[in-house]
């Protein structure tokens, strides 16, 4: 059984969730169960460990307006759009949501030299 794993940032905290892979493959869709999840374990993570609890406003309701959108993405790319917008929405560049080809892209790019 092959398993994939999206990785979420909370302030140095990563949370893998279940449906997106660390490796290029053939595009493929989520599962209503796995979009929710998806949802519910940012949601939770946030909340549980996001440092500036001020700043959450009303995060519970946030989720909740979001899962009408999270069920009708029509593609993987839109559904983490959606998680990353509503993690952005807090404001702190510590706390994101990675897609899968975010981390992709970033272990594929060229080696580089910096110079001074």
């Amino acid at each position: 059984m092959n398993k994939t794993w999206l990785a979420l940032g909370v302030f140095g905290l990563t949370v893998l969730l279940p449906g997106a892979s660390l490796r290029p493959a053939e595009p493929r869709s989520l599962t209503l169960q796995e979009k929710i999840n998806g949802l519910m374990t940012v949601h939770a993570e946030v909340k549980y460990n996001f440092v500036f609890a001020d700043k959450l406003g009303d995060w519970d309701q946030k989720a909740a307006d979001l899962i009408p959108a999270v069920i009708a993405a029509p593609d993987v790319a839109a559904y983490y759009n959606l998680l990353k917008r509503l993690v952005a929405g807090l404001g702190n560049g510590h706390t994101i949501v990675h897609a899968p080809n975010d981390y992709w892209d970033f272990f594929n790019m060229p080696p580089s030299r910096s110079r001074s």
